[in-house]
């Protein structure tokens, strides 16, 4: 099997697995009614990138601001919106305050240290 197709019928299997993102990325999907298109659009990936996120781990509460950054970094998601979909739909709350700081404040880093 490719490259390319192992990786798209394993994000496809990651579905059905509940420690892994792509569970909670289809529960998203099917509560707002997206398709694969419009998630990624939302989450800032192409088809590739989201099924990269689909077999990432779900985020740890104690690690939630490092693992969303750790899976944005690895897979080129947007933070933001993964810590909002990962926080609404498998924690039923919205990011804590400190955490969208901690995310941001990681980001001008990022920047500052770029050369």
């Amino acid at each position: 099997m490719e490259t390319e197709a192992f990786l798209l019928h394993a994000a496809r299997r990651a579905r059905q697995e509940p420690k892994l993102l792509g569970s909670l990325l289809a529960r998203h999907q099917e509560v707002h009614r997206l398709t694969d298109e419009m998630l990624a659009k939302e989450l800032g990936v192409d088809e590739r990138g989201l099924a990269r996120l689909a077999l990432c781990g779900i985020p740890r509460d104690e690690f939630f601001a490092e693992d969303i950054r750790a899976i944005a970094d690895r897979t080129g998601a947007s933070p933001f919106a993964l810590a909002r979909i990962v926080r609404m739909t498998h924690f039923g709350r919205r990011p804590r305050r400190e955490e969208l700081f901690n995310l941001q404040a990681a980001r001008w880093r990022e920047e500052d240290e770029e050369p």
